[in-house]
């Protein structure tokens, strides 16, 4: 049964704040949070000296009858300190998707939604955070399910008319930490219904697995006016600084003291992300504001409760190089110790695409590789740490929405070999266990995802090998198939007629499929061509047409 849950009201919010017309930030700007100072440091009304005179007066010598014994000092907070470990907690990703389209006469509409929700299994022991999360994310997936149905009339009336006319909405997960202190992710999120353009940004979501709570802003902030002045100053040092609309630091200050900030950040291992979307400093041609406060160099910003030293094996992202992007059609970098010598290495991709020629380079503290036979014209990048070795992996994407993973092996400041996998790795925080979108060729072309780890040969590892589809795909049987129930090992027939859902393969044995009664069967399959189901071609089990294949 389908899930998912919307959070319109609360994405709506952070549109509410809106400014389109744009002036360039001058660094002759005054702050003019200083007309309503946050330490009313230019009061003197006489009535606040007195009171606080009063109260010093009431402070006396203990009289001889009164306790002298030293109270002891508060506990410090029970949760995790800097330096302590952390385990990662094991979190699934199911997503939900629904596309319909019709030509009546002249016109045309669409409607679709593609919702991620997460999910974390009870058998962890955090069955609070479990049963907050599936709330949430139930309620999410019923809220989208209800604007898609709601705006189908909509788009069928205007397609009656002739008109052309498409609605959309997608929301879908990016992870930056899921262990037993943090789990954080964003939503990136988009929706068309109707206007000039879409509308789309990040909407932050961090929890305590502890208690199950979300970790609101001020959690995580010791002084918010230090915290406040740190953001300012980064915004005002960043990229976008040029767009920021005049009065920013004002709007700024409406987020820290009076609205919240607790759905625009999340929590990394370094520092905290923290964004803005379209409209809220900028206006939408500036798009999403984004700027990174460290840990370090901000320590009296933060609360120390959240940040602790990163587990030994760990994904961290490249960023995206700013200076670079003229020159080339994407430069990323990152500098991190990544032999572990004391020293930080200068690493950096660069990526070009054009006129169908794609060239990719590699940088490291100035040595530079030259992948001579990559192809593809978008990619993220991301520097692996697992057992104590590094290794770069670069997510592809190419033509027909083919995507790899190139998992790269670094010696001597340069990249010695290379292994292309089949499917990018998604919603990872953890080397040894994340999910891989790929692409399935077994009983028609599917889209579909498995579990896997990184392993020195700088191969996916799936465990356990087993393929689950992207999305519901149902087929209509015209003969008889022999399997066994995937959990009692029964022999059964499903009957010619019946209409049951490819649940996924393990692409070498078996597929499984869910029948009508929620049974889970094992069918046996033979790979290659032509597909064989239970000793029958492929496309002679099902329907005419159910059974498609990418060409």
């Amino acid at each position: 049964m389908k899930k998912v849950v919307t959070v319109l009201m609360a994405l709506m919010l952070v549109f509410s704040i809106a400014a389109c017309d744009s002036l360039p930030f001058s660094s002759n700007n005054q702050k003019k949070r200083s007309t309503r100072s946050k330490n009313n440091d230019d009061d003197d009304d006489d009535e606040d000296e007195t009171t606080e005179t009063s109260e010093t007066s009431d402070e006396t010598e203990p009289t001889e009858t009164e306790p002298t014994e030293t109270v002891e000092p508060t506990p410090e907070p029970t949760k995790l300190p800097i330096g302590d470990k952390v385990e990662y907690i094991d979190f699934d990703i199911k997503n939900y998707y629904e596309y319909m389209s019709e030509y009546p006469e002249d016109g045309y509409y669409g409607a679709s939604y593609n919702i991620d929700c997460i999910s974390i299994s009870p058998d962890n022991g955090y069955v609070q955070l479990q049963e907050n999360i599936e709330d949430y994310m139930n309620q999410r997936l019923t809220s989208y399910q209800k604007l898609y149905e709601q705006n189908i009339d909509a788009v069928e009336h205007d397609a009656a008319d002739g008109n052309y006319y498409y609605i959309t909405e997608e929301s879908l997960i990016k992870m930056f930490r899921a262990d037993s202190l943090v789990l954080s992710f964003e939503y990136q999120y988009y929706y068309y219904y109707g206007g000039a353009h879409g509308q789309y940004g990040l909407y932050g979501l961090n929890y305590n697995p502890i208690t199950g709570e979300m970790i609101t802003f001020s959690d995580i902030t010791a002084d918010t006016d230090k915290m406040y002045d740190t953001v300012i100053d980064a915004l005002a040092n960043s990229p976008y600084a040029d767009y920021l609309d005049e009065d920013y630091e004002d709007t700024v200050y409406d987020y820290f003291y009076d609205y919240g900030l607790d759905n625009n950040f999340a929590i990394t291992y370094d520092g905290i992300h923290l964004f803005f979307n379209p409209y809220e400093l900028a206006p939408f041609a500036a798009g999403l504001i984004e700027v990174y406060i460290p840990y370090e160099g901000n320590e009296d910003c933060f609360e120390y409760d959240y940040w602790t030293t990163a587990p030994s094996n760990r994904f961290i992202p490249f960023t995206l190089d700013y200076d670079n992007t003229d020159l080339y059609g994407a430069s990323y970098k990152l500098d991190y110790d990544s032999d572990f010598d004391g020293t930080v290495d200068e690493m950096a991709v660069f990526f070009n695409e054009e006129d169908g020629a794609a060239e990719l380079k590699f940088s490291m503290n100035g040595e530079v590789s030259t992948f001579d036979d990559f192809y593809g014209y978008d990619l993220a990048a991301f520097l692996v740490i697992k057992d104590g070795k590094s290794y770069i992996m670069l997510n592809v994407l190419s033509d027909n929405d083919y995507r790899v993973s190139y998992v790269c092996r670094i010696q001597d400041n340069k990249i010695t070999e290379y292994f292309v996998n089949d499917g990018v790795a998604s919603y990872f925080v953890n080397p040894d266990r994340f999910i891989v979108k790929t692409r399935l060729y077994c009983i028609g072309t599917n889209s579909a995802y498995c579990y896997a780890g990184i392993e020195d040969d700088l191969v996916f590892h799936v465990d356990p090998k087993y393929y689950t589809l992207t999305n519901d795909k149902y087929f209509d049987t015209v003969v008889d198939i022999s399997g066994t129930n995937f959990m009692t090992g029964e022999a059964v027939v499903i009957p010619a007629g019946s209409k049951i859902r490819y649940d996924g393969t393990d692409y070498e044995t078996y597929a499984l499929f869910e029948t009508e009664d929620g049974d889970y069967i094992r069918i046996d399959i033979e790979t290659g061509y032509p597909e064989k189901l239970n000793g029958i071609d492929v496309e002679d089990c099902f329907e005419e047409g159910q059974v498609i294949y990418a060409g």
